[in-house]
């Protein structure tokens, strides 16, 4: 898993390397939303954006005590997404001892940010959302980011249940599921 993370990671710097010296956007999302008058399909997004790296801290710092730098790894994916979460679990060590109450906590992550996808879908407008794309910086790279958080999501996903993997397909709430499941399995185990 660790190779496809490396390589996930590195797409997302050139990603947004060469997005930034091509495109040279600069848009509006940021004050539109600062002055809430961004639409809801953004806002939404933007908040699913944030839900995301509390399920990954849940599983990172349920796995038993980390190096300290994978930690702060996974705190700072709360500001840096995916650009600082993959770093993360590159150097992850998976530890038997799981905090049970953190699998209740993923769990109900995974509701709300299925809310907010839903949420997003039913009041906004996806359509003028994306076709900010080249315009805008903040939603071609947040988009990117999101997708690469997905694919982070489907990965970990099938490394945490091998059979039941597919349910991290369903964006945010399945690999919620598979983490809760999995934190609730080596909890009973111990």
């Amino acid at each position: 898993m660790k190779r496809y993370l490396f390589i996930l990671w590195i797409s997302l710097v050139v990603y947004t390397t060469m997005y930034l010296f091509v495109f040279q956007p600069n848009g509006t999302l940021i004050m539109e939303m600062i002055n809430q008058t961004a639409d809801p399909f953004a806002l939404s997004f933007f908040n699913v954006m944030g839900v995301i790296p509390f399920l990954f801290i849940i599983d990172g710092f349920s796995h038993g005590k980390q190096p300290w730098y994978t930690s702060l790894f996974f705190l700072l994916s709360l500001a840096g997404g995916a650009y600082l979460l993959i770093p993360g679990y590159l150097t992850f060590t998976s530890v038997p001892k799981v905090y049970r109450r953190f699998s209740y906590v993923s769990l109900l992550l995974g509701l709300i940010g299925l809310l907010l996808i839903f949420s997003a879908f039913l009041t906004g407008q996806p359509g003028a959302f994306f076709s900010e794309w080249t315009n805008d910086a903040m939603v071609g790279i947040m988009s990117v980011d999101f997708l690469i958080l997905y694919a982070v999501m489907i990965l970990r996903g099938f490394e945490l249940n091998k059979k039941q993997g597919w349910l991290s397909l369903i964006p945010v709430f399945g690999f919620s599921y598979l983490l809760f499941r999995s934190l609730n399995q080596v909890a009973k185990a111990q």
